[in-house]
C-alpha cells in the first residue's frame, strides 16, 4: 500500500512539473527571469474566477471539463508581474492568460 501511494503521488508531481514546463513555453509576455509557476486549485464546472475587485476573470461555464487555474509571477526590466492562467489539464494547453497585478 506504501509503495502504491508513494507512486501515485510521484506521478502527480511530476505531471504537475511537466504541466509547467509547457505553460511557460506558451505564455506571451516577456521576463527577465524565469518564470514562477504555481497551481493554485481546480475550476470546477461553472465556477467563476475573480478578482479583488469583483472583476469576471473567467468563467468556466462553456466547457464541459474542470480546468486548473494557475498564477505566473515573473519581471521586466525593474518591475514585476503576476498573471492569471487557466489551463486544461489533459494537454496542459494554456486556455486564457490575464495581468493580475503588476508594477
Amino acid at each position: 500500500m506504501k509503495k502504491y501511494l508513494v507512486l501515485s503521488l510521484l506521478c502527480l508531481i511530476t505531471s504537475t512539473h511537466a504541466c509547467e514546463d509547457l505553460i511557460e513555453k506558451q505564455v506571451t509576455v516577456r521576463s527577465d527571469q524565469r518564470l514562477k509557476i504555481k497551481f493554485v486549485k481546480k475550476l470546477e464546472q461553472d465556477e467563476v474566477l475573480m478578482n479583488g475587485r469583483g472583476r469576471i476573470l473567467f468563467e468556466n461555464n462553456n466547457l464541459e471539463f474542470e480546468v486548473d487555474y494557475y498564477t505566473i509571477t515573473g519581471s521586466y526590466h525593474s518591475g514585476w508581474f503576476q498573471l492569471g492562467a487557466v489551463v486544461d489539464p489533459t494537454n496542459c494547453s494554456v486556455l486564457k492568460q490575464f495581468y493580475i497585478a503588476a508594477e
